[in-house]
């Protein structure tokens, strides 16, 4: 019997095609194939395993959107903004807490150059619990009404191959979506702990400034129309106040805050309150140099030799209530600080503000650290000298006119007299009134220098 045969002698009985026919061997060829045909074709774990092997990290590469600089980041991330007018930075996620609190300061005046208005870090660790402010750093906005904010940031700083990036998440408060993303790169100054010292004087007075405009915010009304005051830093020990650098950073800070629209109480005012008033330096005296100077906040602190560096603290202190709003802190370097108290302090005097007003008006007040005044005097000099000049000039055609007169012959006797009055009149007038205007400048230039010499005293302690 052929094989042929028996196969289909095998099919008319029923028999499973996986059973062979006694004294069949030879039949096993239908065995790799049936099972092919029967069973559901599925992917063998040597043909599944590669693509999630792969793919996720090519994917995760592509995702990770290139480090730009980090007020870049914040209009990246606000761009995505719906209608924003008030952004809540959130509290920076970071191992290093110093360095957390400079990413934030940051990422707070950068929300506030783009345009919104803005609640600081630090603001919102006051206006939320500990509860609240988990639950808002984990993304549920409900979190968040404390402080009025239409749109949250939340930023994370991560270090990654030597890089230190912070990624950046802005939350819509009404719908809970995220809105917009960032990933900026964090300057060197702000990626290192505070307790390091600053690689120049400038940036660690920046710093400064950057950490007070911060804590300006937690003061009631538009903090862009608040007065603050820089009282002088307290320097207990000789060194520092041979050194002057305490007087020279009060300066440094106040012209830190002017540049950035701060009004700010003139370092004169200021240190002739202190001469008066006796209450000490503590908080508790801020309201009653609050009203003194007018001032709806005041900037005190210390300032302290360590070595090779000067160890700068300050705080903020509310004038209503005397309550610290916000507190700053630096080292400077001892070579540079030292450098800027001989150029604004050691080397400045009464005397050479009076010689620079003498020779050129406003230069002493402008050298008194006075802008506006400097600005009034040379104006009144400066102003008085030209006029003082034109009218000399016309004094002088005048006369010219007057001792160079020929009569006209066609005049009558008495015209022609009426004529060389009228001459003589003009050309008197004019030297009288240049004279007045000579006196005038005189005035001007002089006051400007004594006003220079005098305030110089009181600034120089001399």
């Amino acid at each position: 019997m052929t094989p042929a045969v028996i196969f289909l002698m095998v099919h008319a009985v029923g028999l499973a095609p996986d059973e062979p026919a006694p004294g069949t061997a030879k039949l096993e060829a239908p065995k790799t194939v049936e099972p092919v045909a029967d069973t559901p074709a599925a992917p063998t774990p040597v043909e599944a395993e590669p693509a999630p092997a792969t793919t996720p990290p090519a994917a995760d590469t592509a995702d990770v959107p290139p480090a730009v600089d980090l007020d870049a980041a914040v209009l990246a991330a606000l761009d995505g903004a719906i209608d924003p007018v008030r952004v809540a930075v959130l509290p920076v996620a970071d191992t290093d807490a110093d360095r957390a609190r400079r990413v934030g300061t940051a990422l707070f005046l950068a929300v506030m150059d783009a345009g919104p208005q803005a609640v600081s870090p630090g603001r919102a660790q006051e206006l939320l619990a500990a509860d609240q402010m988990d639950a808002a750093a984990r993304g549920e906005v409900a979190a968040v009404g404390p402080l009025a904010a239409d749109h949250v940031l939340l930023a994370e700083v991560v270090e990654l191959a030597g890089e230190v990036t912070v990624n950046l998440r802005l939350l819509h408060v009404e719908t809970g979506a995220v809105v917009g993303t960032g990933r900026g790169k964090i300057a060197e100054a702000a990626a290192t702990k505070t307790s390091v010292t600053a690689n120049t004087v400038q940036g660690g007075v920046a710093a400064l400034a950057d950490d007070v405009q911060a804590a300006m915010q937690a003061i009631p009304g538009e903090p862009r129309y608040q007065r603050v005051a820089v009282l002088a830093f307290d320097g207990a020990s000789p060194e520092v106040q041979a050194s002057g650098i305490d007087r020279a950073l009060q300066g440094a800070l106040i012209d830190a805050l002017q540049a950035r629209g701060f009004l700010v109480v003139e370092r004169q005012q200021v240190n002739a309150v202190l001469d008066q008033v006796a209450a000490g330096l503590g908080d508790e005296s801020a309201p009653q140099y609050g009203s003194l100077l007018d001032a709806q906040a005041v900037v005190m602190g210390s300032i302290a030799a360590a070595g090779e560096v000067f160890v700068v603290s300050a705080r903020v202190v509310g004038t209503d209530d005397g309550k610290v709003v916000g507190t700053a802190s630096t080292q400077l370097q001892r070579e540079g600080a030292i450098s800027l108290a001989s150029n604004a302090i050691e080397t400045k005097s009464a005397l050479d503000a009076m010689f620079r007003s003498a020779v050129a008006p406003g230069w002493g007040q402008f050298y008194n650290q006075e802008p506006i005044k400097g600005g009034v005097v040379g104006v009144l000099a400066y102003g008085g000298a030209a006029t003082t000049v034109a009218l000399a000039v016309a004094s002088g055609v005048a006369a010219y006119v007057y001792l160079t007169y020929v009569p006209d012959k066609s005049l009558t006797a008495e015209q022609q007299a009426a004529q060389v009055v009228g001459r003589r009149v003009l050309g008197s007038a004019l030297m009288w009134t240049t004279l007045g205007a000579a006196a005038f400048t005189a005035v001007a230039w002089g006051a400007g220098a004594a006003d220079a010499f005098i305030v110089g005293l009181d600034l120089y302690h001399e």
